[in-house]
This record gives C-alpha cells, sequence and structure tokens, in this order.
C-alpha cells in the first residue's frame, strides 16, 4: 500500500508524537543533504571554463539572473567548487545600478570579474546564434 501525501500530510498535523515528528525532520533533512550533493556533483561536472551561465539562489539576491561567462573554475579538494563569472555588459549595467556597496563597477565598465561564486549557483544557459 502507498501513502499519499494527504495521509501523510494529515499524520505529521493531527497523529504524530514528538519522536515521529523528530525521525520525519530527520528523513526529510537527509534528502535535502542528498539532493544538494546531486547537485553539486552536477554543477561541477558540467559548468566548465567558457560556459554561459546564468547566476541562481545566492544571496544577496540582486546577483541572481545576471549571466556570464565562466571565466576560471577552482576546484579545491575541500570545499566547495566555485567560478569566476565575467558578467556581460547587461548584467553588468545590472549590477552598476544595484546599489550594492559590495560591487563596485566603474562607469564606462562593460563586464565585471564577480569571483567565487559556487558552482551549484551557476545554471548553464544555451547561447542563441543571434547573440
Amino acid at each position: 500500500m502507498t501513502t499519499t501525501l494527504e495521509q501523510m500530510t494529515a499524520f505529521i498535523v493531527g497523529d504524530a508524537d514528538d519522536a515521529a515528528l523528530d525521525h520525519i525532520i530527520e528523513a526529510v533533512n537527509t534528502r535535502r543533504r542528498g539532493d544538494r550533493l546531486k547537485a553539486e556533483t552536477v554543477a561541477a561536472a558540467t559548468v566548465t571554463k567558457g560556459a554561459t551561465v546564468e547566476l541562481a539562489k545566492l544571496s544577496p539576491a540582486y546577483l541572481n539572473g545576471l549571466k556570464g561567462i565562466v571565466g576560471e573554475v577552482d576546484r579545491p579538494r575541500r570545499g566547495k567548487p566555485r567560478a569566476t563569472v565575467t558578467l556581460d555588459a547587461d548584467s553588468t549595467d545590472v549590477l552598476r545600478y544595484s546599489g550594492s556597496r559590495k560591487f563596485f563597477v566603474a562607469p564606462g565598465v562593460t563586464n565585471y570579474d564577480l569571483h567565487g561564486v559556487p558552482l551549484t549557483c551557476c545554471v548553464t544557459v544555451e547561447v542563441s546564434a543571434a547573440e
């Protein structure tokens, strides 16, 4: 017999004791850790130098949606693999006028190197022939 999402939700809301809730929370956390590890593995394999990427899941949020080309990829023995992303002209303008005090983009600069971007935050995008 398969348990439906509605049945599981009803159990959690109405019948689960503290021990059951702790067990469910641990199961969810384990699943999410596995999903993050899988995403990191896929990102590490697919994001390479020269790839066009869109930034996602970053904090500060104004970096999300910016696009650029991966310049360098650092895959340390320990820690998360990270990239330097050279933002395109449109994304550089967005960053320039974002009000950020962390990133200063001088007037007239058309590309900006964003260092230390986690590969898990780099989503590879297709480049159309028109670009």
